[in-house]
């Protein structure tokens, strides 16, 4: 045989191989996640560094997307701080003859009604806006968000004027789907970023949200120095129309991922639940990293939803220093996701400073607990647990998420940790009022921090075994390629 021939023959055969391309989401880059980064490169890889920030490819589309997230964060720091007052004044009406604890008491029964029940309408049609979001785009998601929270608006409106809960009751619930538009949000992220960018943008969501909690306070505190009834709700509608402005000027961010091919046309199901049942029975690190979700979904419930009712009981604070404090504590969040985050993740992996912002979490609950002694320990706890963890833990997620599915699959994560958002907030508000009415000789207001920093200490435990068991694996990429195959 001669030469020409014999590489005649090598050509054919090299042409009837049939390769099967697997996306591996997570980057062959040790400064990402140093100890899983080891496992990824072999001898004919090359370790790719991290480019800057400042030369994202699509900057522009990430400035606008930044840009009206504090249109969106504004009217919800709004509407949390508004809240509150709507069934205070509710009971008020109902029972005049009551005592101000048994007002408040009420009050936070009413109120764990509006707080859980918008969790059950995520759960069950959060999936079906995943796959949506990843077969029409992320910008019907975005609008759609916006026009559901103007009807809780208008709906609350109602309630108000009528001293009607069920109007906000069902609306509210319906809403509650917007509970999973934030990881439209995150997937827009990743549809347009590159793997080294992903973790540091997810971190700055924090930052951003930080500015929107921030603003709200200081937009709530000037807005009710008019003497115009309900104006909150007045300002909610005109900032959304605002953000929905802004959202128009997005580029669809499927569509350039689609351009990059970052987007392939895949056989994959469709079917939501199908597909989270597929990734959690095909790797069991996909599954932790979830139970991490929901967990911190669940513990983080104290503090976001009684702080209100807690410092109006415990400090006799006005709805004017609960202002105040939830716009400082949006200052501290901005540190957390803009400054100490970026900085901790050129030098650590996600999960080394995920173990880190638990600890932080559980030192935070410790000074809860001892909270009645001083509102200083209540206020320095608030500092110390204000980083947004769950960001981190989203990034992760979506490393470990084919391009196709990144709405899918983080909705499903979001949508199975309502879940956990649903029975956190009824036992939050649950323990609570019973924690400070008068059915108990001695009250004790921070019960629920010592039963959630018990939570927040065994979940950090936990955690880091099962990270420094992770660590040393070395079946993690074929547990991921396992992945891949069992959806297709």
């Amino acid at each position: 045989m001669s030469i020409l021939e014999n590489n005649n023959k090598n050509n054919e055969n090299l042409n009837n191989i049939h390769y099967k391309k697997i996306d591996i989401k997570t980057p062959l880059v040790l400064n990402s996640d140093s100890e899983i980064g080891e496992n990824f490169l072999t001898n004919d890889q090359v370790e790719i560094k991290k480019r800057p920030l400042k030369e994202h490819k699509y900057l522009k589309q990430i400035i606008i997307l930044f840009s009206f997230l504090p249109f969106i964060m504004i009217p919800s720091i709004l509407f949390q701080l508004y809240l509150p007052s709507v069934f205070t004044d509710y009971v008020t009406f109902k029972h005049p003859d009551y005592s101000p604890e048994e007002i408040q008491s009420k009050a936070a029964y009413y109120k764990s009604y509006s707080d859980s029940l918008p969790y059950i309408s995520a759960l069950l049609f959060g999936p079906l806006v995943g796959v949506l979001s990843d077969k029409y785009g992320r910008k019907p998601i975005f609008f759609g968000a916006g026009i559901l929270f103007i009807l809780d608006a208008i709906a609350t409106l109602i309630t108000v004027l009528t001293h009607n809960l069920i109007y906000h009751y069902v609306v509210h619930t319906i809403v509650g789907v917007n509970t999973v538009s934030n990881a439209a949000l995150t997937a827009y992220i990743s549809d347009i970023s590159d793997d080294d960018h992903i973790p540091i943008l997810y971190s700055l969501l924090g930052g951003v949200f930080g500015a929107g909690i921030i603003l709200g306070p200081l937009v709530f505190i000037l807005i009710n120095l008019t003497s115009i009834p309900n104006i909150t709700l007045y300002v909610i509608v005109g900032l959304l129309a605002v953000c929905m402005v802004i959202i128009a000027f997005l580029d669809e961010s499927v569509e350039i991922a689609k351009k990059n091919n970052k987007i392939k046309i895949s056989n994959t199901t469709t079917n939501p639940f199908k597909l989270v049942k597929n990734l959690f029975t095909s790797n069991a690190y996909f599954s932790f990293i979830v139970i991490i979700y929901l967990l911190i979904s669940f513990v983080t419930c104290d503090i976001n939803l009684i702080f209100y009712y807690y410092c109006s009981f415990v400090y006799d604070w006005s709805p004017k220093d609960n202002s105040i404090f939830f716009g400082g504590l949006g200052f501290i969040i901005i540190v957390w996701g803009a400054v100490i985050s970026p900085i901790l993740l050129k030098y650590f992996s996600e999960r080394k400073i995920i173990s880190i912002m638990l600890i932080c979490c559980f030192g935070a609950h410790v000074l809860f607990v001892f909270s009645g002694f001083s509102q200083y320990l209540f206020i320095i706890g608030a500092m110390l647990g204000s980083p947004q963890v769950n960001n981190l833990v989203q990034a992760i997620i979506s490393q470990l998420t084919p391009p196709e599915m990144q709405a899918t699959i983080l909705v499903g994560a979001q949508s199975i940790s309502s879940i956990a958002s649903f029975l956190g907030s009824m036992v939050v508000n649950d323990l609570f009022m019973y924690s400070i009415s008068n059915n108990i000789s001695h009250k004790f207001p921070q019960f629920v921090f010592l039963i959630f920093g018990i939570v927040i200490g065994l979940t950090t435990i936990g955690t880091v075994i099962v990270f420094n068991y992770y660590k040393k694996s070395n079946n993690f990429r074929q547990n991921l390629k396992n992945i891949y195959e069992s959806i297709n």
